[in-house]
């Protein structure tokens, strides 16, 4: 174990407080305001930790920022490797078939760590490509591109590249996809709220773009749902591989349906995996805070509370109301030289 990991878990008594500690933000440089507290009170809750495993988890992720700004790309992936405890059969039965391949990941745990070790694995058998915004407009992505640049792009026989989160990096995605490469990809994020979709995640409506299914149905790939988690008390970590996933198609006797609503079941899929290991440790999460800053908890309703709603909007009496149009267009009988 190297000395940061040393730091780290020298420091994890950190995660036993359970009130704001003012100072350690500041330290920190993540100043909480009140509606991030009770957001972040809600996921450490739901993690079943107390408050203080935000801070000891930042300190984390602080630590490793400053080890990926520096460091050699020899001691990158000494690093990862000693902190790795995945087990990887899943992924190699996934490069098994000469597909496409889309692993799809979250900003949940030490993610960048997931990233190195995949790409590094990958790359001994296929092109890979890892897709993400262009720090140039996502300045938070400064590091990662640096990181990224550093490992890989310096050796022109490493079969990795980088492609930006715009139509040029789309367009190559979707080339080499029909290629059979892979592709790394983060669909937690989004650009536009007006082009996403909403899902149930984690207790909550989530907002998710629909792009990871898009490229799969296009190229004919197959996505793999992976987490990173935190692995024992110091930087340890584990990537967690789901199911293949392939595109939804209708079910049997369903009849024609639209292709959104097939990439909508598909993305569900997805998030269903990232859900099962998430919801437990939310407080992991990058946009764990964004998304608890919304107070009202999403409803969640089995069959039978379902039917039960759907029988009291058939008994509201606004809906039998006659209608001033017919479902032909016309205006009906009844109503004309009415109101």
């Amino acid at each position: 174990m190297f000395l940061p990991s040393y730091l780290v878990a020298l420091l994890a008594p950190l995660q036993w407080l359970d009130r704001r500690v003012l100072w350690l933000e500041r330290y920190l440089e993540t100043p909480l305001s009140d509606q991030d507290q009770r957001a972040l009170q809600v996921a450490c809750a739901r993690s079943g930790c107390r408050f203080g495993k935000f801070y000891h988890w930042y300190l984390q992720k602080k630590v490793i920022s400053k080890i990926w700004r520096t460091i050699s790309r020899e001691g990158v992936l000494r690093m990862t490797s000693s902190l790795d405890r995945s087990n990887y059969a899943a992924l190699d039965e996934a490069l098994a078939s000469p597909n496409g391949l889309l692993l799809a990941l979250p900003h949940h745990g030490l993610y960048i760590n997931t990233i190195v070790s995949l790409v590094e694995r990958v790359r001994q058998h296929r092109d890979i490509h890892i897709f993400y915004g262009d720090p140039a407009t996502h300045p938070g992505n400064d590091v990662f591109d640096g990181l990224c640049r550093r490992i890989w792009l310096d050796d022109p026989q490493s079969g990795v590249s980088i492609l930006y989160d715009n139509r040029q990096g789309l367009a190559r995605a979707l080339r080499s996809l029909q290629q059979g490469a892979a592709v790394i990809i983060m669909p937690d994020v989004f650009k536009d709220e007006l082009e996403t979709l909403q899902i149930p995640f984690c207790g909550r409506a989530m907002n998710i773009m629909m792009g990871t299914a898009v490229l799969a149905r296009k190229t004919g790939a197959t996505i793999l749902p992976v987490v990173c988690r935190p692995q024992g008390k110091g930087m340890g970590f584990r990537t967690e591989i789901g199911p293949q996933i392939a595109c939804c198609e209708p079910f049997e006797g369903e009849g024609v349906v639209e292709t959104g609503l097939l990439n909508y079941r598909t993305m569900l899929k997805v998030f269903k995996f990232y859900e099962s290991i998430m919801d437990k440790e939310i407080v992991y999460w990058q946009f764990a805070r964004q998304m608890y800053a919304h107070d009202v908890e999403l409803a969640r309703l089995d069959q039978a509370g379902m039917l039960d709603a759907a029988a009291a909007l058939v008994d509201d009496a606004r809906l039998h109301v006659p209608s001033a149009f017919a479902f032909d267009g016309t205006v009906p009988a009844v109503t004309r030289g009415g109101v």
